[in-house]
């Protein structure tokens, strides 16, 4: 009678046992799919953020901004972006604000994109912008005529490119 009783109890243990290994397997291989995904998620938001904040910012200021590619001076003393010629490109969004002009400038400088709200003209060091993310670098092309293709590069190298419409007052739309 004793032996059949701890029988019963080696089943029951083994049983108890094996599920909980399955229970564990099964745990495994969620934990590490959510995290494949997750991972994912994330490097897509990070590849769409740049040109996504651009685009929205040049919405914002509306049809009648101006929308350029310029050149910022660059004391070459405090040049940190490494561009040493004396400039920095940078992606200008001109607007008129209580009869005053206003300039946003969106550039590349120190490992981030940055921007930097000030008067037309009235040009700052390129550091003390506002820091937007973390990259390895923004390309401004502007020679498609009446289009400026922005694309930010991270700093692991991947891309994301977007149209901008320099033509803001006739309804131009921008296209990712």
């Amino acid at each position: 009678m004793r032996q059949e009783h701890s029988i019963d109890v080696v089943v029951v243990l083994l049983l108890l046992c094996t599920f909980s290994v399955a229970v564990m397997l099964v745990l495994m291989t969620g934990a590490s799919a959510y995290g494949g995904v997750t991972e994912h998620m994330q490097e897509n938001y990070d590849l769409r953020t740049g040109t996504a904040y651009i685009m929205e910012k040049v919405r914002h200021c509306g049809d009648d901004a101006l929308v350029e590619v310029t050149e910022m001076p660059v004391d070459p003393e405090g040049d940190k972006g490494g561009h040493g010629a004396g400039t920095v490109p940078a992606l200008a969004v001109t607007q008129t604000l209580e009869g005053e002009r206003y300039s946003t400038y969106i550039y590349y400088c120190d490992g981030y994109i940055r921007e930097l709200f000030t008067e037309t003209g009235n040009f700052m060091e390129p550091d003390t912008g506002a820091k937007i993310m973390a990259a390895g670098g923004l390309e401004l092309d502007d020679s498609r005529e009446g289009l400026v293709k922005v694309t930010c590069v991270l700093e692991d190298g991947g891309r994301s490119s977007a149209f901008i419409s320099t033509d803001r007052s006739g309804g131009g739309r921008d296209a990712a």
